[in-house]
């Protein structure tokens, strides 16, 4: 009977241990991470929030009027003759960067510049001239219009796309004058 005494209780205390080892069914460790985003300015490839260009196109027409002074012909001309814009790219990176092309989605028109080359910490403002067709706007007249636009910026051994919104503020000045054929 001692024997079984002994038994029960080594069975009993073996139990007791087994159940309180085994009653860890969950885990939770809490650690902080603190993590700084870089705002537009400061990225590695620094731009504008959003793009804004301010186009002025000048619609000249010129109307011909013969000796009789009927209408032969009419002449129109539009071009574009004055962009603003805020689109200023530093550079940021530990080495130099290339624009190879800016692709606007909503507009019939593409700046490409061959690779606008920028070096470590340079601050280069885009040249737009010559890369719009002022017809490409006329639709518009005296409006804002919004776009995407995507920067195709390159590097060795990298590459990068990136989209910007594009405001785009359209002035159109009108001039007519008449012509009399000699």
């Amino acid at each position: 009977m001692k024997l079984i005494i002994v038994f029960a209780v080594t069975v009993i205390c073996t139990l007791v241990v087994v159940i309180s080892s085994s009653g860890i069914s969950q885990f939770k460790a809490d650690r902080e991470v603190s993590m700084q985003v870089a705002d537009y300015e400061n990225a590695l490839i620094a731009l504008p929030e959003s793009i804004t260009l301010n186009i002025k196109i000048l619609r000249l027409s010129t109307n011909v009027y013969t000796k009789e002074k009927k209408l032969k012909r009419t002449e129109e001309i539009v071009q574009i003759t004055d962009v603003d814009h805020n689109l200023t790219i530093k550079n940021n990176m530990a080495q130099p960067i290339y624009l190879d092309q800016i692709h606007f989605d909503n507009l019939n028109f593409q700046f490409q510049n061959n690779g606008l080359s920028l070096g470590i910490n340079e601050n280069v403002k885009v040249d737009f001239t010559n890369s719009f067709d002022g017809n490409d706007f006329m639709s518009s007249n005296n409006k804002s219009t919004e776009s995407k636009a995507t920067l195709y910026f390159r590097w060795d051994n990298g590459n990068i796309n990136i989209q910007k919104n594009v405001i785009i503020n359209t002035t159109i000045i009108e001039e007519a004058k008449d012509q009399t054929e000699v």
